[in-house]
């Protein structure tokens, strides 16, 4: 069996230490078992608890890593012979791009990837031009750029489109001897200017490691250091960061000092920033564009914070919300007249129990009592149809993937203690 010692080292810059340790262990030919065993003795993989679902969800998509690689995380996919004999592995990017970010943050991210591999093996066999949107077509994966590492081992770096639900996302793939990508017809040194041209946006990645830093500084009680992330990633134009600080700013707890005045402006900042014409917007921050595909329940989110807006602002968006994803059996997860919307879609469309109640909780807190009782009910009703499942058709109530998912119990559990009656019924 020959080792796939390809990943000693890649990324250099930024994980060497996390890449050098990952597959030195791990040959092509290991059937499943094998490789099962090989990724349970890594230390820089996560992946479930215990094996007692792969049976029913494979091991593809359930290990990744555990630190970022080029300013992202990656989900390992395996790639067996007829015989059962591994022959490949391929890395996702967990950071997925909707079509509207197609020549902006995907760009970005795979020219990161790009960078990144080019520093370690040296050039690409090719110099391709970037693959037009238009050829890429749903469920399908083009790769672009490949490097020999190694006597029969081979590096393909490249592009997928999973959907709407998926969407667009780097990735690349270790194996053995491969067909070569189709070489540009163009100047190589042209194609290479193009490539080296091709924008950066460190501070979108620079928001989001403060904005995990800050998290793991609230974990630990450090809340003096969580401010000082959140305040970080809100210069760099975060949301969240804005959010944080106006959160430890407004309740002057845990060692941060009350500042009134510095929590009225960041809720001032955030609400100047996404709240456009009536309606909540998403942003590309370093694009500034406005992200308007799809219509997910995720835009009314700050309805926890309605109690800091104008009254007439929040009975509007109350309205929108309840008009938009307001179903049967409780909130859709994506609007059901949207073009993004799935039967059984995951977070494109079904009807989730943490978000039920973090909607029902903002509306009771914030004086909509008669509506938080309402989506309640429904709430209490799909549970006695689909059980405790993971997630809820919103029409049928039927239950989605897992079927005895613990945050359903606890909501429902919840609700029952603070609408007592609805026990009764």
């Amino acid at each position: 069996m020959k080792k796939l010692a390809y990943v000693a080292g890649l990324f250099a810059l930024t994980c060497a230490p996390l890449l050098a340790a990952l597959y030195e262990n791990l040959e092509v030919g290991m059937d499943k078992d094998q490789v099962l065993k090989t990724l349970r003795q890594s230390k820089q993989l996560e992946g479930p608890p215990t094996d007692a679902l792969l049976s029913r969800t494979g091991l593809n998509g359930v290990f990744k890593t555990k630190q970022s690689i080029g300013g992202q995380t990656f989900s390992l996919n395996f790639d067996y012979d007829p015989s059962g004999g591994l022959r490949a592995v391929v890395f996702y990017s967990r950071s997925k791009c909707r079509g509207s970010e197609y020549e902006t943050k995907l760009k970005s991210a795979y020219k990161a990837l790009l960078v990144g591999l080019t520093e370690k093996f040296g050039e690409p066999a090719n110099m391709p031009e970037w693959v037009a949107k238009e050829s890429l077509q749903e469920g399908r994966i083009q790769y672009m750029h490949m490097w020999r590492v190694s006597p029969g081992v081979f590096l393909m770096s490249g592009l997928g489109n999973m959907g709407a639900m998926e969407g667009y996302f780097p990735l690349f793939r270790f194996s053995g001897p491969s067909g070569m990508p189709p070489k540009s017809k163009r100047d190589r040194e042209e194609l290479k200017r193009e490539w080296a041209a091709i924008p950066e946006f460190p501070g979108l990645k620079e928001a989001e490691l403060h904005i995990s830093d800050a998290v793991r500084a609230m974990g630990t009680k450090k809340y003096e250091d969580a401010f000082e992330c959140f305040q970080q990633a809100a210069e760099l134009g975060s949301p969240r960061g804005y959010w944080g600080m106006a959160f430890l700013s407004e309740l002057g707890k845990y060692g941060v000092k009350r500042d009134k005045k510095k929590a009225d402006e960041m809720y001032g900042r955030f609400f100047e920033r996404f709240f456009i014409n009536g309606r909540l917007c998403a942003w590309y921050t370093p694009e500034r564009q406005q992200i308007m595909e799809g219509d997910s329940l995720l835009m009314y989110m700050p309805l926890q914070i309605a109690y800091r807006m104008e009254k007439k602002t929040a009975d509007e968006l109350v309205r929108q919300m309840l008009e938009r994803f307001e179903t049967p059996y409780g909130l859709a997860t994506e609007n059901p007249r949207s073009e993004y919307y799935k039967t059984g879609g995951y977070w494109l469309g079904p009807v989730w129990a943490p978000v039920m109640y973090l909607m029902i909780d903002a509306l009771r807190d914030n004086g909509y009592e008669q509506e938080a009782r309402r989506l309640a009910e429904k709430f209490c009703r799909v549970t006695q149809i689909g059980l405790m499942s993971e997630n809820y058709d919103p029409f049928t109530g039927d239950g989605y993937d897992d079927p005895a998912f613990s945050w359903p119990s606890c909501v429902l559990l919840q609700l029952l203690w603070e609408y007592p009656d609805l026990g009764e019924e």
